[in-house]
């Protein structure tokens, strides 16, 4: 395999990865919307997300206010 394959190779498993990642991440988005838990509101130019009435996260992006508020969830769940 020459390196532009390998490069390739490692470029479409990066792709995956990320993939499985955003689908987790969205289903968790998902399952705490249906059981009333996380709440999205728009304040001026930020987004606060609130789970279970705790806020997780502000960020002028929906995107990284969703991610950080899932990481951080997941990291308290493991506490």
């Amino acid at each position: 395999m020459n390196q532009s394959a390998g490069l390739e190779v490692i470029r479409l498993r990066a792709a995956a990865s990320a993939l499985t990642q955003d689908a987790r991440l969205w289903r968790w988005f998902s399952d705490q919307m249906e059981e009333h838990r996380l709440n999205c509101e728009r304040n001026r130019d930020f987004w606060r997300i609130t789970v279970a009435g705790r806020e997780l996260a502000c960020d002028r992006s929906f995107d990284v206010a969703v991610r950080a508020a899932y990481t951080l969830s997941r990291a308290l769940e493991a506490l």
